[in-house]
């Protein structure tokens, strides 16, 4: 790809981001709207940008309820980065909270996150998710 082409990509990455942020600050339906928009402009562009799939299944799920497309896109940037940690606390909990796929699905993103991942916080999490989907 085109130096110019990944330039331009990344600045409707940048959008996205920056659409995001303001969404999140004005609790704006519009602006996260703009965001996907930017990143979905992104991902045209340079359909390999993992962090527009990552940051653009983040909105789906935590900002527009919308789990099946949050997976998909996160398990399109666990696809170009299977190290991406984050990406798939994020798609297990997507998958429990929009009741997507099996509960094996969900532990095995937990599982995966906890053997990449030391952030204290989102291991406890990752950690009672597992038990609760083992236990419910």
């Amino acid at each position: 790809m085109p130096w110019l082409e990944r330039l331009r990509a990344r600045y409707h990455y940048a959008l996205g981001l920056a659409q995001h942020s303001r969404g999140s600050r004005a609790n704006s339906l519009a602006a996260y709207e703009e965001a996907i928009a930017e990143l979905t402009v992104a991902l045209e562009i340079n359909p390999a940008l993992t962090g527009a799939h990552y940051a653009r299944g983040l909105i789906y799920w935590r900002e527009l309820n919308d789990y099946e497309r949050a997976v998909r896109d996160f398990t399109r940037a666990l696809e170009l980065d299977p190290q991406l940690a984050r990406a798939y606390l994020n798609r297990g909990l997507s998958r429990v909270f929009g009741n997507i796929g099996t509960r094996e699905e969900a532990i095995a993103d937990f599982e995966q996150y906890l053997a990449l991942d030391n952030n204290r916080y989102w291991r406890m999490e990752a950690r009672h998710q597992i038990a609760q989907l083992k236990n419910g």
